[in-house]
């Protein structure tokens, strides 16, 4: 077994002293002197000459001290390193074995690491376009179609009087109901609704050119004279009128859609009382239902795109229609349109627009003023244009 001992230097480090014994191996008497180490040996390592062999049969193995360099116990010492430090130059080349030295001649990992300062990415930085918005509505929502998410809420879910809102569930229970050659009659009752359309007990009008003219003027008579004749074809209860059974119809197509706020009292919107409006519902809800009439019947909201558009009934008669929207020619895109205001409503005002390829926005007011719906969209619009041109 090989012997190791350790002793104190005079500098208080370890040293250690390795005896190597051969077996039958006998050392010379003139060669112990060669031998032996030097008094006062410094630290680096001392190897004795080597001793020629005087018979075949002997070898002789010189003694070999190594005082191990403070600090750096097991290492090699600073004349190797400068050897091994040359041949890496030869081999890896001098930049990559400039990295290496503080690491080869005892530093820290932390000396050798090169810091490289990287230009930091650029995070997409999410800015609400919306923070200093100021609206005159109780309630606005704002939808994007394309990506079905919600660009702007303001108490879109509080149930509020729709007005002629209204009117565009009419139509769309009317167009299931109705074929495209199908003939309305308007009767005195639909004539005796409030406002003037120029309607005569007895006109007759093709059901799909009155349903558009109703929302284009937002006629009060056209709806109702849609929802008498179309709930008249309904197998309706004989307690019940044509207009009750229609209304019924709006309500279930309401749940249908999914509008959890919205419910009908009448086909106009028109109140019907001090206190109590024709229709309520939310903005969110009226959103939805501007999208599913986008979905499953758009050609119904097509002529409520322009400012004016020419109807003739079915007796020939030519009715100039004047949109209730009077900015619909500065919305740019824009996909339908439809307008709502009574005493207990205010001002109300749904729009839908492109805003690039297949990428429509629906934009829905309530509770605003009469002319403060048509600023709060535009508001609104602005705002999304901004989104839009700012999205990489």
């Amino acid at each position: 077994m090989n012997d190791i001992e350790t002793k104190n230097n005079p500098e208080g480090e370890a040293e250690t002293e390795m005896v190597v014994p051969v077996a039958d191996t006998e050392i010379p008497e003139e060669h112990k002197e060669d031998l032996a180490p030097e008094e006062g040996a410094t630290l680096e390592t001392e190897v004795s000459e080597t001793i020629e062999e005087e018979s075949p049969k002997h070898t002789e193995i010189p003694l070999i001290k190594e005082p191990i360099p403070p600090g750096q116990n097991g290492m090699p010492t600073i004349p190797q390193l400068i050897v091994a430090l040359s041949i890496l130059v030869g081999v890896l080349g001098s930049p990559y074995l400039f990295k290496l030295t503080p690491q080869l001649l005892g530093g820290t990992a932390e000396e050798s690491t090169e810091v490289i300062q990287e230009p930091l990415s650029q995070k997409a930085v999410e800015v609400d376009f919306f923070a200093d918005l100021i609206l005159e509505a109780e309630s606005a929502y704002v939808w994007d179609v394309a990506e079905q998410r919600a660009l702007f809420n303001k108490n879109a879910q509080a149930q509020l009087p729709l007005a002629s809102l209204t009117k565009l569930m009419t139509a769309v229970v009317a167009s299931e109901m109705y074929g495209d050659t199908t003939t309305v009659p308007i009767a005195l009752r639909a004539i005796e609704q409030e406002g003037e359309n120029g309607f005569h007990d007895g006109d007759r009008w093709n059901a799909k050119k009155l349903l558009e003219y109703t929302l284009v003027t937002s006629s009060n008579d056209g709806a109702y004279a849609l929802a008498s004749a179309a709930g008249a074809l309904l197998d309706a209860e004989d307690t019940r009128t044509p207009e009750e059974a229609f209304i019924e119809r709006m309500n279930t197509k309401a749940e249908e859609i999914g509008l959890s706020n919205t419910y009908f009292s009448n086909p106009t919107g028109l109140d019907t009382s001090e206190s109590e409006s024709g229709s309520y519902g939310s903005a969110r809800d009226v959103a939805f239902l501007m999208e599913y009439i986008l979905a499953n019947n758009p050609e119904i909201l097509q002529d409520t795109t322009k400012t004016t558009e020419i109807f003739v009934d079915a007796n020939g008669t030519t009715f100039t229609a004047t949109n209730t929207n009077q900015f619909i020619g500065d919305i740019e895109n824009a996909l339908g349109s439809k307008t709502g205001y009574t005493t207990l409503a205010g001002g109300n005002l749904v729009i839908a627009f492109n805003v690039g390829l297949n990428h429509p926005i629906i934009i829905s007011v309530l509770g605003s003023t009469r002319d403060g719906r048509f600023t709060d969209v535009e508001k609104i619009r602005e705002r999304i244009e901004k989104i839009m041109t700012s999205t990489p």
